[in-house]
C-alpha cells in the first residue's frame, strides 16, 4: 500500500498536467455514463406508464377475514372482500409511516364512511409544498358548488371545523349555518351543486376526524399510474400497522426497478464503459511509460511481473472509485434536481442498487481494459524498460 500511495504522489509531482488530463477523462466520462442510463431509462418508464391504464382506483384495501374474491376482468384487477375494517387513527399511522419520495409518487387515497349519522368522503393527495395531506386538485375540480367555497389544502391538513354539504341539506341557505357532526360544530362555507350528479356527502376534512371512526376499505386515486416500487412501499407500510389484518388488490403496476430494468443499466454501463476506458487506458498506459524506469529497478530488485501488475490495477481501482463516488454525489444531490424539467421521471431511474450496478459495470470493465494494456507493458525485460526510447 506504501509502494502505491508513493507512486501516485511521485507520478502527481511528475507529469501534473496529465494527471489533471486523466482525472477530467474520468470525471467526464463516470458523468456521461450516469447521464446516459438516466435519460434511456427516463424514456422507459415513460413508455411503461403511458402503457399501464389508470385503473387501480377500482382496486380495494381491505381489512379483516377474507370473504370472497372479486375479479374484474375488463380491468385486470381482484379484489378481495373482507369482513374487518379500520379506524381513522390506524390509517393515520400507515400515513406517517410513508416516506415523502413515496407520498409524492402517487395521487393519495380514497375512502367513504358514515360519520355521526352523515356520509362523508376522504379523498386526500400529499402537498409537497405543505408538508401534508390536503384535498385531491382532481376532487376539488369536479366538485361544482352552488354558493360559498371549497375546504381550502390549509384547512385540510389542519384539520378545521369547516364543512361543504350537499343541496339537499338546506339548500342555499345553509350557507353559513353550524352543522353538529359526531360531537363536534362545524361552520359550513360551502353548498355543492343541485345537479352535482346526487353526490350527497359531507365533506370535512380528514385531519379533524376522530381517530375512532371506522373505515371498511380503501381506495387510490387513479390520477398518476402507480409504480411498482411504490407500491410495494405502500403494501410496506399497511403491512406494518395491521400485519396480516390487510387485503391487497392486485393490479398492474407501471416496473421502473425489476431485473428488465436493471439488465438495461448493466447493458448501458458496460457499453459506455468500454469506450471510456480506452481512452483511460491510453492515458494510463503514458503515465505507466514515464515509470519505466522504476519498474525496471523494482524488477531487478525481485519483484515479480505479478506483484506489478497488482500494484497498478490498484492504483486505477482505488483512484476510480473514489472519483466515481465523488461524481455520483455531485450528480445525485446537484446535477440531476436540475434534469427533471426536461426529463420528468428521471429521479426515479436512480437508486442505491442502480448506482450500484453502474458502479461495477464501470470499474470491472475499466480493470479489464487496462489489466489488457498492463500486461503488455509489463512483458518488457528490465533492459527494455531502461531505455530512453521505453514503451
Amino acid at each position: 500500500m506504501s509502494y502505491i500511495l508513493k507512486n501516485i504522489k511521485t507520478t502527481v509531482r511528475s507529469t501534473p498536467l496529465i494527471c489533471i488530463l486523466f482525472l477530467v477523462c474520468e470525471v467526464v466520462s463516470i458523468l456521461v455514463i450516469l447521464f446516459s442510463q438516466g435519460v434511456y431509462n427516463n424514456y422507459q418508464i415513460k413508455t411503461n406508464i403511458d402503457e399501464i391504464p389508470e385503473n387501480h382506483q377500482y382496486g380495494m384495501i381491505t381489512f379483516g377475514k377474507v370473504i370472497n374474491k372479486e375479479e374484474i376482468p375488463e380491468l385486470n384487477i381482484t379484489n378481495y372482500n373482507a369482513s374487518g375494517y379500520t379506524t381513522v387513527g390506524e390509517f393515520k399511522k400507515v400515513l406517517n409511516i410513508l416516506s415523502e419520495d413515496v407520498k409524492e409518487s402517487f395521487s393519495g387515497f380514497y375512502a367513504d364512511y358514515y360519520i355521526g349519522g352523515y356520509w362523508s368522503m376522504m379523498r386526500i393527495e400529499y402537498q409537497p409544498d405543505l408538508k401534508g395531506y390536503g384535498l385531491s386538485k382532481t376532487f376539488v375540480n369536479s366538485t361544482p358548488l352552488a354558493c360559498g367555497r371549497m375546504i381550502s389544502q390549509e384547512e385540510e391538513i389542519a384539520g378545521d371545523l369547516v364543512c361543504v354539504v350537499p343541496y339537499s341539506y338546506n339548500g342555499r341557505d345553509a350557507l353559513n349555518q353550524t352543522i353538529d357532526i359526531s360531537n363536534k360544530t362545524y361552520t359550513i362555507i360551502g353548498v355543492k351543486d343541485e345537479y352535482n350528479g346526487g353526490t350527497n356527502t359531507y365533506d370535512i376534512p380528514f385531519a379533524s376526524i376522530s381517530d375512532d371512526i371506522t373505515i371498511r376499505y380503501i381506495d387510490l386515486n387513479a390520477d398518476m399510474t402507480i409504480t411498482t416500487q411504490t407500491w410495494r412501499k405502500i403494501v410496506e407500510a399497511f403491512t406494518k400497522v395491521y400485519g396480516d389484518d390487510v387485503n391487497f388488490p392486485e393490479f398492474e403496476t407501471a416496473d421502473v426497478t425489476e431485473i428488465t430494468f436493471y439488465k438495461s443499466v448493466m447493458l448501458i454501463a458496460i457499453a459506455l464503459s468500454v469506450l471510456c476506458s480506452i481512452n483511460l487506458a491510453i492515458l494510463f498506459r503514458y503515465i505507466l511509460n514515464t515509470r519505466r524506469k522504476t519498474l525496471a529497478v523494482f524488477c531487478l530488485v525481485g519483484c515479480t511481473k505479478r506483484k506489478a501488475k497488482l500494484m497498478y490495477l490498484s492504483e486505477i481501482t482505488g483512484i476510480s472509485t473514489i472519483i466515481f463516488v465523488i461524481c455520483s454525489l455531485i450528480y445525485q444531490f446537484l446535477i440531476m434536481p436540475n434534469l427533471t424539467f426536461a426529463f420528468e421521471h428521471i429521479q426515479k431511474v436512480y437508486s442505491f442498487e442502480a448506482y450500484l450496478y453502474i458502479f461495477l459495470a464501470f470499474i470491472i470493465t475499466l480493470i479489464v481494459v487496462i489489466e489488457i494494456m498492463v500486461t503488455r507493458f509489463i512483458k518488457k525485460t528490465p533492459v527494455l524498460m531502461l531505455r530512453k526510447e521505453g514503451a
